[in-house]
């Protein structure tokens, strides 16, 4: 690529403050999705358990189901969670 290419490439990118803005808004609300999505599986599990607890034994199955479901869902969110402190510190660590 020659330098002409490389500068015409570069100027039809938009500035970097409004990539990253981009970005960190569409890491915000898929955070804040994931979360949601946490919630609502945490509550069907509840309201499954609440149902066998009632003596609705025809639910059993699906309760154990949703059960196992919120708790995956829990230790991926943990998991993510780890990830970004992770690479949170790993960046106060990085000496400029």
């Amino acid at each position: 690529m020659t330098i002409r290419a490389l500068s015409s490439a570069g100027a039809a990118l938009p500035p970097l403050e409004t990539r990253t803005e981009k970005g960190r808004d569409q890491f915000s609300a898929l955070l804040r999705q994931n979360l949601a999505n946490l919630v609502e599986v945490q509550a069907g599990a509840d309201r499954a358990v609440q149902s066998v607890a009632l003596g609705n034994l025809d639910g059993l199955q699906q309760a154990v189901i949703a059960m196992q479901q919120a708790s995956l869902a829990m230790d991926f969110t943990l998991a993510v969670r780890n990830h970004i402190v992770d690479a949170i510190e790993e960046l106060l660590r990085t000496q400029v």
